[in-house]
């Protein structure tokens, strides 16, 4: 094989030109830019420092609905009591309410966060795909949030009070209440 000289352009058919005619439209299909590994982090820092952000300040908002969102998580129980009014939960340690508020709060916080951090997740790496790879990602990050809500309001409203009434049917307490007992 001849080596081409480079002073000379290749000719309109030969297969040199094609390969680099698509190679630059790949190219082109890219949104970003190049960037070194240093930039690539500093950017990863950035978009998990305003995902955490996103999430601290969901925390504290769900800590002072923490009473209401309890409520709202007990209601199954009390549904499957039998409507009983004065439900109670036993506590084993003087700590454990706020504990357990701390950790409902939390909890609360990354459900609610979820959506900020899919986007941010998608904002870093969309740049590096190519515009059919960034049209496939996207019904992924619609569709995730959709289907995990759906997930979870099934779970909540349809297979819960059905585990409750079981587990609750094979407790049995003396007096009609429901009583939970430290083996």
């Amino acid at each position: 094989m001849v080596a081409r000289d480079p002073t000379i352009p290749p000719k309109s058919d030969s297969p040199e030109l094609a390969a680099s005619e698509a190679s630059d439209k790949k190219a082109e299909e890219l949104t970003g830019t190049e960037a070194s590994l240093i930039d690539h982090l500093t950017e990863l820092r950035t978009r998990l420092i305003f995902s955490m952000v996103a999430i601290a300040v969901l925390f504290v908002i769900s800590f002072i609905f923490a009473d209401r969102i309890f409520d709202f998580l007990l209601q199954p129980f009390k549904d499957a009591t039998g409507g009983v009014e004065d439900v109670r939960l036993i506590y084993t340690a003087p700590q454990e309410f706020f504990f357990t508020k701390l950790s409902l709060s939390l909890f609360s916080a990354i459900f609610m966060a979820f959506p900020v951090f899919a986007s941010q997740i998608y904002a870093f790496v969309a740049p590096g795909l190519y515009k059919n790879e960034r049209g496939a990602f996207l019904p992924y990050l619609i569709a995730t949030p959709i289907f995990f809500v759906i997930g979870a309001a099934v779970m909540f409203y349809g297979v819960m009070p059905l585990a409750l009434r079981f587990f609750l049917s094979m407790e049995g307490g003396g007096d009609g209440s429901v009583t939970i007992e430290m083996l």
